[in-house]
Formats: C-alpha cells, structure tokens, sequence
C-alpha cells in the first residue's frame, strides 16, 4: 500500500491542510469560502476543474460556485445526485454513476468525483465536486479517504451560521 502515497500525493495533503487551516481560522463568510476553495483544490491538488456546492436552506437549492468560474448554477434538493449522496453518505466517482440522470448531472458538474459533507444532525450542507486530474490519473482510494476526513474537518470549522 505504501506505492500509493507518492511525495506528489502527500505533497498536495499537505498543502490543502495547511491552507484549509489557514483560511477556516479567518472566519470566512460564503462569498470568500465558495471562491477561494475551488480554487486551493484545483492549484494543490493538480485538478483541471472543481466547484463546491453550499445548501442554501432558504430556497432549498445548493448554489454551486467553481474554479475556473463558471456562470451561477443550483442542484436541486430532490435532484439524482442529492438523493443518492443522502441515501450513502459517501464519496461519489462519476464511474459508479449507472443511472442517466445521475451521469448527466456529474457531467453538468464536470465533476468525476463528489466529496459530501454533513453536518452534525445529518444534513447535506456542502459537496467538493473535483473535476479530472491533470496528469490524466485517477483518484485512489487513499485520496477519496483523505478527501472525505478533510471534508468533515472543514463543517466542523466552518461558522454555519455565515452560510445561511
């Protein structure tokens, strides 16, 4: 198993959890959160795309912001993806995506994989939507692990309260 944490690999762990550390201690509202950490995922992690999905509990949508931008975007609360994210509590590869709507929504994404985020009582508040590595690569399992733990830290930082 060792084969799989490459300096390159470790490198970019590094790297997202010293600048998550950094930007979740300055109390970020949503406007700076949905633009800066699109962007630390595709510079750190070597990504051609990724976006982060907030529920905006008001209108019932989750608002998708990205890097590079891309115009305003929701998903639905009862689309495909939500339900399935809800019903598994997991990470999501677009490989494992056998339903049409499903594909075409992670397509819509541009997203090949999809890290949920839950708050404490169960809520679906956020989703890192990655898009392709840029060396062509795929994800490994040690990414994905790494991804989700990191996804939880970050809800567990983040002042909710800023994002409603």
């Amino acid at each position: 198993m060792n084969w799989l944490f490459t300096p390159s690999r470790s490198a970019y762990q590094k790297a997202l959890e010293k600048y998550t550390e950094a930007l979740l201690a300055s109390q970020p509202d949503l406007n700076r959160f949905s633009r800066l950490f699109p962007y630390l995922l595709v510079k750190t992690m070597k990504l051609n795309q990724a976006s982060v999905a907030f529920f905006d509990r008001g209108a019932g949508v989750y608002r998708v912001y990205s890097e590079p931008a891309a115009g305003p975007r929701v998903i639905d609360r009862n689309s495909t993806l939500i339900r399935e994210l809800m019903k598994t509590k997991a990470a999501f590869l677009s490989l494992k995506a056998n339903d049409h709507s499903l594909h075409s929504e992670l397509r819509d994404l541009d997203s090949v994989l999809v890290i949920p985020a839950f708050t404490p009582d169960q809520i679906l508040i956020l989703m890192f939507n990655l898009g392709a590595l840029s060396s062509g690569g795929d994800f490994y399992q040690s990414d994905i692990s790494f991804l989700k733990s990191w996804a939880d830290r970050v809800v567990t930082r983040l002042p909710l309260n800023n994002f409603n």
